[in-house]
């Protein structure tokens, strides 16, 4: 039997879901930046690590923001936010870079 004091209202509890989508609109604006030539680089601005310093770090920024992926709240009465830029870029530019490495 389920009491409705332990029933919860969410989707996901561990973020998983979340955190997939921003790698795969992060891997995506990688594929279009290499598509038009454009750099595929990471980096934070110097006195706010928040920030992106490159236009790769920006645009997943934007894009996350723009395909709305919204973290998993930790309780029922957070508000929504967006997923951090920051993990999702880095981990795509560092496959990025990986996959342009010429191969033995």
């Amino acid at each position: 039997m389920i009491k409705f004091s332990e029933e919860r209202l969410r989707n996901e509890t561990s973020g998983t879901r979340a955190n997939k989508k921003a790698h795969e609109i992060a891997k995506y604006v990688a594929n279009l930046f290499d598509s038009v030539g454009r750099n595929v680089g990471f980096g934070v601005q110097p006195l706010d690590a928040d920030e992106p310093s490159t236009p790769f770090g920006r645009a997943v920024r934007d894009a996350l923001s723009i395909f709305k992926v919204y973290s998993t709240p930790s309780s029922d009465f957070e508000n929504l936010s967006i997923v951090h830029w920051k993990w999702p870029a880095m981990a795509a530019a560092e496959e990025h870079r990986n996959t342009k490495t010429p191969k033995k």
